[in-house]
């Protein structure tokens, strides 16, 4: 059998993932755009099309370019940056995914033709570069080794289940068991049964494709408190995935350190799997 290539995953900043699977590679909610250090390129936590177009075209020998396909689970400024439609003037073979909350506004002066939705046959194009999503959706494009499924944020949004060369890449967006000790015990206590009930749909997915989340990007939010890893170990336990990478959890990755205390004490099966990410633009190589 023919060894799968190799995931590559940076971590770009809060909830933005860079990940190479299945020849692709995939950007999930970017929004900072200021690098960390010299250089602008993922290992200083972000993205320069222009830079990344020169480098492929060195590194190709066939003359084919790597797609390249940007995710955006909502319309929140912590996750959608508008300036990711820019790319696509130096990158025209790029694709975007992008959640239906995100307003029309942000796609004036571009060609309708290149935009479809996802959940409406009718509007489906074969040269389709942005694909608009509800949750509860499924796209597989048309040329592209690549499907997408989505799933009802607890916030705002989707959840993206990308299956693309044979590998699964999960991305929760903001969706998460979200305790707050601020409100009340009913909202705590219907987010909690909106939660688990997305998480049943995650799992019969997971089921019906026969495939566990090589990769799953999850919320490890400090400010939830003692609740802060309840949304994790449940994902773990009821879908599972052979490496996890937390997102939302603020600017210093000290807290992480914490989580892996906890997750320890927890005597749960789910600290070797957490990856983490000391500094924007850490890479990390999964088999």
């Amino acid at each position: 059998m023919q060894a799968r290539d190799e995931i590559k995953v940076w971590y770009l900043y809060h909830s933005s993932y860079a990940v190479q699977a299945g020849g692709c590679l995939l950007i999930f909610d970017y929004w900072n755009d200021r690098e960390e250090g010299d250089g602008r390129d993922f290992r200083n936590g972000v993205f320069d099309p222009v830079l990344w177009l020169n480098n492929a075209i060195q590194q190709t020998e066939t003359g084919i370019i790597p797609p390249v396909v940007v995710f955006s689970s909502h319309k929140h400024g912590d996750h959608f940056n508008p300036d990711i439609l820019q790319w696509q003037e130096t990158i025209p073979s790029i694709r975007y995914v992008l959640s239906q909350d995100i307003p029309k506004h942000h796609f004036s002066g571009i060609d309708k033709q290149v935009i479809t939705e996802a959940g409406n046959p009718e509007s489906a194009k074969a040269d389709a570069r942005i694909i608009r999503m509800r949750p509860n959706e499924t796209y597989s494009w048309p040329g592209l080794n690549l499907v997408v499924h989505t799933f009802r944020s607890t916030d705002a949004g989707v959840a993206f289940w990308v299956e693309v060369g044979g590998r699964v890449i999960y991305h929760a967006g903001d969706l998460n068991l979200w305790h707050w000790e601020a409100e009340s015990k009913p909202w705590n206590n219907n987010m909690k049964t909106r939660f688990t009930q997305e998480m049943e749909k995650v799992a019969e997915w997971s089921t019906l494709t026969g495939k566990q989340p090589d990769v799953a990007l999850l919320p490890l939010d400090p400010r939830l408190g003692n609740h802060w890893l309840d949304g994790y170990v449940h994902f773990m336990e009821k879908v599972g995935a052979k490496a996890a990478f937390p997102m939302h959890f603020g600017e210093t990755s000290t807290v992480l350190d914490k989580a892996m205390e906890e997750l320890r004490m927890k005597s749960t099966d789910f600290v070797s799997c957490l990856m983490i990410p000391k500094h924007r633009g850490d890479l990390f190589e999964l088999e």
